[in-house]
């Protein structure tokens, strides 16, 4: 399929050629998706190098005793037969990905007769999550090459695959994400009263999954309401108390670690953790280089970046500026904008928000105990359906049709390049999310 083809069609076409294409640029983009998460659930020798084995027996112990508010520092993370390993379990996220899964620990079981089926069960959760924000993209592009552009876009985040064929709650982290950005459009559009309600529940989703999604899908929402509101469309009032109140839910986990431990989020003392003369003597300025150098390393599927890669990661961020250079005056002027020139804005300002955040998280835990592996890029899935709408966006503003092919082709290999479909024919590599 070209992007030549569904402009024809957009132009005029049979009725069901259009309704054949318009299941194609739908369809295709996700099997991509799919075929990359199954390859590598099936192909890569357990553990992978993505925490796997911390997160597997996370899901072992919460089979053996299911609760939501654990001691974090008593969980361990050693699997049957082998004895169990010299540290404690390092992962702090809340519980309920890993309760689901517990229910269907069976120690009878082979590791890897076990490790086949929970990263199966992971591909499908993911593949969920894609079909949400496909749907949202679809009913947000009425024209075909516009879903055709936002569908290939959003599935080749490079680190999604990964995040689906392992076992990790970053699954789940995409199904809060889609469900967020639904709504999101949604609440733009201010055409469904349930958006409210379907903000929440993924924000709620988020809170209860992982804290960076929590904040990074609740900074994206809070900023649609401003900019909404800027524009002279105030969200209803049911609207927001609907969706603070179900949001809510999701503070929960990080409410009762300040209760237990005094802060916000429980994390091991001993893990990367580097003796005070090891550690290098960095000011703020050159942590905040080597933070920003680390993320970009950690662009790809496969580590670290090659130039190839950190050119497609550049062309992404010049994208991203492009987009803020057309679609922000007119949001912040006042200008009326289309509720899709809203989202895409809100999560514009939220990724350098972000990256803010996180930045002032890995400098105090360096700080604290010389912790310099905070810079991880697949912590950004959040934010990457909005980076695809204003992408789509931008590249509807080409006016030449042959540019217009030219410019999706391209973007569309670069982000391929990322994809873990550069490892396939590489045994010797694994990819580390």
């Amino acid at each position: 399929m070209s992007i030549s083809l569904v402009e024809i069609l957009d132009r005029g076409a049979p009725a069901i050629s259009r309704r054949a294409l318009a299941f194609l640029v739908l369809a295709l983009p996700l099997l991509v998706q799919l075929g990359l998460s199954l390859w590598l659930a099936l192909a890569t020798p357990f553990p992978s190098p993505i925490d796997e084995l911390q997160h597997t027996t996370f899901v072992r112990s919460m089979a053996a005793n299911p609760e939501f508010f654990p001691d974090y520092a008593s969980l361990g993370s050693g699997l049957p037969p082998s004895a169990a390993a010299p540290e404690p379990n390092y992962l702090n996220h809340p519980t309920p990905y890993y309760v689901a899964l517990g229910q269907l620990w069976d120690d009878g079981v082979s590791v890897e007769g076990q490790m086949l089926k929970l990263r199966l069960i992971n591909v499908a959760v993911a593949s969920f999550a894609i079909i949400i924000m496909l749907a949202a993209g679809a009913m947000a592009f009425p024209d075909l090459s516009g879903r055709a552009v936002f569908s290939s876009v959003l599935v080749l985040f490079p680190k999604t695959p990964g995040m689906a064929g392992f076992v990790n709650n970053d699954s789940l982290v995409l199904v809060a994400t889609g469900i967020v950005f639904a709504g999101l459009l949604r609440l733009a559009d201010q055409r469904d009263t349930r958006a409210g309600l379907l903000v929440g529940a993924g924000l709620a989703l988020a809170g209860w999954t992982k804290l960076t999604a929590l904040v990074m899908l609740g900074t994206a929402a809070l900023l649609v309401v401003l900019l909404v509101a800027l524009n002279g469309r105030a969200v209803a009032r049911r609207t927001l108390l609907t969706g603070a109140s179900i949001a809510a839910i999701g503070a929960i986990p990080t409410f009762a670690n300040l209760l237990s431990s005094g802060k916000i989020i429980w994390s091991s003392p001993t893990h990367n953790a580097v003796p005070e003369a090891l550690r290098p003597d960095l000011s703020a300025g050159e942590f905040l280089l080597h933070f920003l150098q680390n993320l970009a390393l950690k662009w790809p599927a496969f580590e670290p970046a090659a130039p190839i890669q950190l050119a497609c990661l550049a062309a992404v961020l010049l994208i991203c500026l492009a987009g803020a250079f057309f679609i922000l005056p007119t949001v912040l002027r006042r200008e009326q904008p289309e509720p899709l020139a809203l989202v895409a804005g809100a999560f514009l300002l939220a990724l350098p928000i972000s990256i803010g955040i996180h930045t002032i998280y890995g400098w105090s835990a360096f700080l604290a105990i010389g912790d310099l592996t905070s810079a991880q890029m697949r912590y950004y899935a959040p934010l990457w359906p909005g980076i695809a709408l204003a992408m789509t966006l931008v590249h509807r503003q080409i006016v030449s049709p042959r540019h217009k092919v030219i410019a999706a082709l391209l973007m569309g290999e670069l982000l391929l390049v990322c994809s873990p479909f550069t490892g396939m024919f590489q045994a010797e590599q694994l990819p580390s999310i």
